[in-house]
């Protein structure tokens, strides 16, 4: 799939691409690769600094083959800010691909009655359906589409010309746009909410999310974006940003509610979906703010992959019949699990559109909060990240010279690094992993009028933190009378009783200053996802660790154990170890890759043997190869990682 190695890339990189990756690259090799920062004495986190080109990896860093969405769907059609549908080729050109009487339909969420609740698989948050009418279109001028129809598909008659009947035709979807207007509803509910604080004394909140990008590989694929947050908009950059979980799902979840993934389960009952769970957009809701949520790649999002999702629309503006719609219809180069494209565009590049439109509407005296996530460039592969720089770049720039950021607080965040493939292999893709991105972007009157919360965010940058500490950041963001001068000052005193009592807080607002006595545990990190500890490198012979992979696989087995068509799995190969320095001697953890068989799957485990030599597990284990189909016969999201179906064998 990849044509050439990334250093080679110079037919398609520019010169101002190449010197942003050479500063980059300077920047981050002032101490040997993986090397962890000196810091004062009795700092309990030493956060690991890592150079994104390390010298084990840089074989793994290629630039990807360009992705044209346009050769399968021609761009036949744009959308503007202002609803309007618009030819990009003339009336004549239309004829000349033989495509001709063109109209929309709308795409709305099929909704089911109570007494009529069906089963997951056509729940209403799975399900869309198009209008009956299909409003024209026309091809030689801008079409202003009604407020009211939020999501519209494109269909026009495509003449069959290798029938012999001359005037035989089908109709085909060609494109979709999703506009932004005001919902009069919505309207309605903010107006009724008397709130003190005056719209100017607020901020929206951005949130533009990536799955499965670290933040190393944020800084290698994404380098243009990453120079215009840090040259241009001066972001706080958290560099001891650190996943409390294995996948998308319980790191998300903390970040939204402040609850993991036990709490989040016994709060409001999963299973039945996810409409009564404490998520803090509703808390933005109450206090007069209207709500956007969106996501590509529908079919494994975020509340929804094995899951009910919502019942209603969570949000006010809510992108997902849309996605589930051009899933369908207009998405296609399909790469492992994701979609690329959605019809001419790709997938990203529709989110980030979503995301200008939604600016633009709400414009500088309305407030609002949304988030965006987008899984389909960086799901599955390391470097395609890279092919959605540019449409990033644009979208920030647009933000910034059009003063959209004036009243807005941009958050860039990840949910964790690359999962799987070749970079996991190396215990650089290993501390990868752990460790997302997380930037923020604040308006310059809002660092001078809250300047000791600002002060403390920049100094956490070096910190150990959490999306536990991002929603308490978060909900200090929705009124901002909790950050004042006074306010914090309060705070900083009650963090100062609560360390002396050996009783942090497990959520810390990083408008709070991160106390360096801060460790994993006191955080919520299982010692499987910290970073703060030190690692060695030992024989993957050494009889400790075919001790520690032999029990590994005992306990993926109990696991599988109740799902009687999953095989049962034998240790394999142990690929690689290393042993955990975690300053006291009650315990010995092993972080180790090895492999089971039947189905040759690759996993990565913490493994602690306590001083008594009773094993156990830590975190999760977790799946480091592709397992497509081999787990088809269970529909438990974390069983599939381990289960091999026995009709394979």
């Amino acid at each position: 799939m990849y044509i050439k190695t990334f250093a080679n890339a110079g037919v398609q990189d520019t010169k101002e691409e190449n010197e942003t990756i050479t500063s980059i690259t300077k920047s981050r090799t002032a101490k040997p690769d993986n090397d962890f920062t000196v810091d004062p004495d009795g700092i309990a986190c030493h956060i690991p600094k890592m150079n994104p080109f390390d010298s084990s990896i840089i074989h793994l860093i290629q630039e990807p083959e360009i992705v044209h969405c346009g050769k399968k769907f021609p761009k036949l059609f744009k959308s503007t800010l202002t609803s309007s549908i618009v030819p990009l080729i003339s009336e004549k050109d239309f004829e000349n691909i033989l495509l001709r009487s063109c109209c929309y339909r709308t795409v709305t969420r099929s909704d089911v009655e109570d007494e009529k609740e069906p089963e997951n698989e056509d729940w209403p948050d799975d399900k869309f359906q198009f209008s009956d009418t299909c409003y024209p279109i026309s091809l030689s001028n801008a079409t202003l589409v009604p407020k009211e129809h939020e999501y519209v598909a494109i269909i026009c008659e495509q003449v069959m010309a290798d029938v012999d009947v001359s005037n035989a035709t089908l109709t085909k979807i060609v494109d979709m746009h999703a506009f932004v207007n005001l919902k009069p509803s919505v309207e309605e509910r903010v107006n009724s909410i008397h709130d003190s604080v005056p719209i100017g004394e607020t901020v929206n909140l951005l949130v533009l999310g990536m799955d499965g990008v670290s933040h190393m590989n944020f800084l290698r694929t994404m380098p243009k974006s990453y120079a215009y947050i840090k040259n241009e908009l001066n972001a706080v950059e958290m560099q001891g940003f650190n996943k409390i979980g294995d996948n998308t799902y319980p790191n998300l979840i903390a970040a939204l509610t402040s609850k993991n993934e036990n709490e989040i389960n016994s709060t409001c009952n999963v299973q039945d979906g996810f409409d009564s769970c404490p998520f803090i957009w509703k808390t933005f809701s109450e206090h007069g703010y209207r709500t956007a949520f969106g996501e590509d790649s529908t079919w494994m999002g975020g509340f929804n992959y094995l899951k009910k999702g919502f019942k209603k629309p969570p949000t006010d503006y809510y992108l997902r019949p849309f996605g589930i719609a051009a899933e369908e219809h207009i998405a296609h180069h399909k790469e492992l699990n994701a979609n690329l494209c959605y019809g001419p565009r790709l997938s990203m590049e529709v989110l980030l559109d979503y995301v200008q439109k939604f600016a633009y509407t709400m414009g500088k005296d309305k407030r609002y909060f949304q988030f965006i996530w987008s899984t389909s460039l960086t799901h599955d592969e390391l470097n395609y990240g890279r092919l959605g720089d540019k449409h990033l770049l644009s979208t920030l720039e647009w933000l910034h010279t059009g003063g959209y950021l004036n009243q807005t607080v941009l958050i860039l965040m990840s949910d964790h690094g690359l999962r799987w493939g070749d970079i996991v292999e190396y215990p650089q893709g290993q501390l990868e992993e752990r460790m997302p991105f997380l930037f923020f972007v604040v308006p310059p009157w809002f660092k001078a009028k809250y300047s000791r919360a600002y002060e403390n965010l920049q100094g956490n940058q070096e910190r150990l933190t959490t999306p536990f500490d991002l929603y308490e950041t978060l909900n200090d963001f929705i009124t901002l009378e909790h950050i004042t001068a006074e306010e914090i000052e309060y705070r900083e005193t009650d963090l100062e009783i609560s360390e002396e009592q050996a009783s942090l807080p497990r959520g810390i607002s990083q408008f709070l200053p991160i106390p360096l006595s801060r460790k994993c545990k006191s955080a919520g990190i299982e010692d499987h996802y910290c970073v703060c500890h030190n690692h060695k490198v030992i024989s993957s012979n050494n009889t400790i660790v075919k001790q520690a992979a032999s029990y590994a696989v005992f306990f993926i087995n109990s696991l599988v154990s109740t799902y009687p068509k999953c095989a049962f799995l034998s240790l394999s190969t142990v690929k690689s170890a290393q042993v955990v320095d975690k300053g006291f001697l009650e315990e010995e953890e092993y972080q180790i890759i090895f492999k089971t068989t039947p189905g040759d799957a690759s996993f990565e485990a913490s493994v602690i043997r306590h001083q008594n030599g009773v094993w156990t597990i830590s975190g999760t284990i977790g799946r480091t190869n592709l397992y497509g189909n081999q787990s088809h016969c269970v529909d438990n999201r974390d069983v599939k990682l381990y289960c091999y179906c026995t009709n394979f064998l």
